[in-house]
């Protein structure tokens, strides 16, 4: 079994459209650079929170403030380098869902490894990605994310 920390070697990703691949192996080098200083589970977990975060505050004033605490209160787990990297770490993610609408981050989550640690600690319980639970499609996020930067 690969390494947690294996960073030069990130696993594979399953072969589809090949520019939604690419930007999948991109967020998921991105993840991996994390290696030594934080779990995989954890920049995964902590990356879409923050995704979550944001885009629900560019396009929802309800509650923004509590978001934004609580954003912060994650984002604090990081130096300022590595906070610069989850924006890289969206826009992979909305890259890759413009060029094929599949569950990128089911498919990251899977390929990181971060579910064997998730599950080792007990943190990843009945874990789901979005598009893969409610059918959402990728479109939908991606035009959600288009509009919100606009």
């Amino acid at each position: 079994m690969q390494s947690l920390n294996d960073e030069a070697n990130p696993p594979p990703i399953a072969d589809d459209e090949p520019l939604a691949t690419t930007h999948r192996k991109n967020l998921l080098k991105l993840i991996h650079g994390f290696s030594g200083r934080h779990h995989h589970w954890q920049v995964f977990s902590d990356f879409v929170e923050c995704a979550a975060v944001s885009i629900s505050n560019a396009v929802d004033a309800t509650h923004r403030e509590e978001r934004e605490t609580r954003y912060m209160e994650v984002i604090r787990r990081y130096s300022s380098e590595e906070a610069n990297e989850f924006p890289k770490m969206l826009a992979e993610l909305t890259l890759a869902l413009e060029a094929a609408p599949l569950d990128a981050l089911g498919l990251v989550l899977r390929d990181s490894h971060a579910v064997d640690v998730g599950h080792s600690e007990g943190k990843l319980g009945g874990c789901v990605t979005i598009f893969g639970s409610l059918g959402v499609p990728a479109q939908t996020f991606s035009l959600i994310f288009r509009n919100a930067r606009s």
